[in-house]
């Protein structure tokens, strides 16, 4: 049987996408890098001057490959700014 394979894709604040190039052959550590990555961009969101921008809740998805396809298996969510 063959491994798993999972892809993180993070949408960020100003709407660009950003597929994580990494492979992760355990959902639990794509997940793990997913909040990481909230984290990260919750801070960094917290030295920026923000007024006048139209920001998204950043957000991350976790696809499952499988026979050349993706499926969705996983959304996460980042916090509001």
């Amino acid at each position: 049987m063959a491994s798993e394979k999972f892809e993180l894709m993070i949408s960020y604040p100003d709407g660009h996408v950003e597929v994580i190039e990494e492979a992760f052959y355990v959902l639990e550590k794509a997940v793990e890098y997913g909040e990481s990555m909230m984290n990260q961009i919750a801070a960094t969101e917290q030295f920026h001057d923000n007024k006048g921008r139209r920001l998204q809740k950043p957000s991350y998805e976790v696809y499952k490959i499988e026979n050349g396809s993706r499926k969705l298996v996983l959304e996460g969510k980042g916090k509001k700014f």
